[in-house]
């Protein structure tokens, strides 16, 4: 009963902070780096780098604080394995299309400011992704591989966002994403990684 009551009140927050006018637009560019665990069906896992990721995302904002959120990025995982004595170089390049909601929290709002400067941002989302190309190379083998397929994760960010000039805005903090289903026989496990971002908001 309690839970269906905490549920019910949340539910009524959410969709009538909706409904308190019309929403603002904005995009949001960003880029992040970090570690991540790469799993391979009947070989053992492997530890390697998530490098070189970017993402370009727009977002649709309800009274400064509830929002959902889409776009598109990139992102390569590289990582090195041993056969027969041997060590082979993998890096594996992903299309990704994330989307999901979003929550910010203000911090040290005065009464004389209509938002604050400084919020605590929470996305929680999906995403979609494509392996565009998977290279091994060694001394002895080369193999690249394209476009073999798609797959689906979970993702969520958490960081502190910095509004400037009243439409900007500079975010840091850290960003996780999981792998649930398999392409090849592989996924992409425990990635965290840090971002930086920088936002614009149309108003």
């Amino acid at each position: 009963m309690n839970k269906a009551l905490y549920t019910l009140l949340l539910s009524m927050g959410f969709f009538s902070t909706f409904a308190q006018g019309k929403p603002e637009f904005g995009m949001t560019l960003s880029t992040y780096s970090g570690t991540a665990v790469l799993e391979q069906k009947g070989q053992v896992d492997l530890n390697g780098f998530v490098r070189y990721g970017a993402e370009v995302m727009t977002r649709l904002v309800w009274a400064e604080q509830w929002g959902v959120f889409a776009g598109i990025g990139t992102h390569a995982f590289y990582a090195n394995k041993t056969l027969s004595g041997e060590t082979i170089s993998i890096a594996s390049n992903y299309l990704v299309v994330p989307f999901g909601v979003s929550y910010g929290i203000p911090l040290f709002k005065s009464e004389e400011q209509k938002t604050a400067p400084l919020w605590l941002q929470i996305d929680v989302g999906a995403h979609v992704g494509n392996l565009r190309k998977h290279e091994e190379d060694s001394v002895d083998y080369s193999s690249t591989q394209s476009n073999l397929g798609w797959n689906f994760g979970i993702n969520g960010k958490l960081g502190m966002v910095y509004q400037f000039y009243n439409k900007f805005n500079f975010g840091l903090g850290l960003v996780a994403k999981r792998d649930l289903t398999d392409i090849k026989d592989q996924k992409i496990t425990q990635s965290n990684a840090l971002y930086a971002s920088l936002g614009y908001r149309f108003r």
